[in-house]
């Protein structure tokens, strides 16, 4: 879809070769303001562990997109991207030609939100299950420490595990069947 509504635009579309190995940017480096399109190739994901080291969080390959909130506001890049095949092209648009495309083709628009949304649940849901394996390694460091009688002071602890309270709370966005699907499908990849 995406690829499809770039088809007119062309002319005004950068085009970038990039060799397996090489990174198109490094997690936290400053914003250029563009966005990219795989026309062809492979690239990794990947983010900063805690113990810093990389980890790929996902694949991506032709007709997939990545560095659209480089179009919304100037963030440091949220993630590293690195070739992984024998080579990748990208094309690589500016704002104005983002908004240009998203004015002569509103489906153009409708699909990069929605695939930004599909990231966002995916990236929630990976944050309850660290949640989830949060809760069982305390309970389980809790019965060790029950059962050896070195027990500590718990509710200092979970005072200090205490989420963030943020202003506004996050509100699962209503997906679509078929992006559930989707999402499902993923999931059991």
């Amino acid at each position: 879809m995406a690829n499809e509504a770039l088809k007119q635009f062309l002319p005004y579309i950068h085009l970038e070769v990039f060799k397996i190995g090489e990174a198109i940017f490094v997690e936290g480096m400053p914003s250029n303001g563009v966005m990219y399109f795989i026309f062809q190739g492979t690239l990794t994901v990947s983010k900063k562990n805690p113990a810093g080291d990389d980890e790929v969080v996902r694949w991506l390959g032709p007709g997939e997109f990545f560095g659209e909130l480089a179009l919304i506001e100037p963030f440091p890049r949220a993630a590293t991207l690195t070739v992984v095949s024998e080579e990748v092209k990208l094309g690589k648009i500016d704002k104005e030609t983002f908004f240009a495309i998203g004015k002569k083709s509103p489906p153009f628009l409708s699909h990069i939100l929605k695939s930004a949304i599909f990231r966002l649940v995916e990236v929630e849901a990976r944050i309850s299950e660290k949640k989830e394996q949060l809760a069982n390694l305390k309970t389980e460091i809790v019965s060790v420490e029950n059962a050896s009688g070195s027990g500590s002071n718990m509710e200092e602890e979970e005072e200090a595990m205490e989420p963030l309270e943020t202003e506004e709370p996050f509100e699962e966005p209503e997906l679509s069947q078929e992006d559930k699907n989707t999402l499902q499908n993923k999931k059991e990849n």
